[in-house]
């Protein structure tokens, strides 16, 4: 894991490469957002894949909000991103989110 500052300097106009030597170096890099706050950022299915079934990582919108709410402050503003969907579920929710997808995507539908 490294530690670096996201989207300092001339990122944007070297992001390509800025990438690729994030990606080469390490799959997670801790990474501190123009707010201040820190995130995670995760390179490669195999590592993604260890992440999201880790058992402290949290999927669910509603839970990342609160987690966000209690570092941020009640009256933070909050990315858009972390809404109510069934990526950011957990659970039962999940499921049943999920379940009218699944007939449309199985392998043979995605090829």
């Amino acid at each position: 894991m490294t530690s670096t500052a996201l989207w300092d300097g001339d990122y944007w106009q070297s992001f390509h490469a800025v990438e690729d030597a994030r990606r080469q170096a390490c799959p997670v890099h801790r990474e501190t957002l123009p707010d201040g706050a820190q995130a995670w950022i995760v390179y490669g299915h195999a590592p993604a894949l260890e992440a999201l079934r880790h058992p402290d990582l949290r999927r669910d919108a509603g839970e990342i909000q609160r987690i966000m709410r209690r570092y941020l402050g009640p009256d933070a503003p909050l990315s858009g991103m972390f809404t109510k969907s069934a990526m950011l579920s957990d659970g039962a929710d999940r499921e049943r989110l999920l379940a009218p997808l699944k007939a449309h995507f199985t392998p043979r539908l995605l090829m």
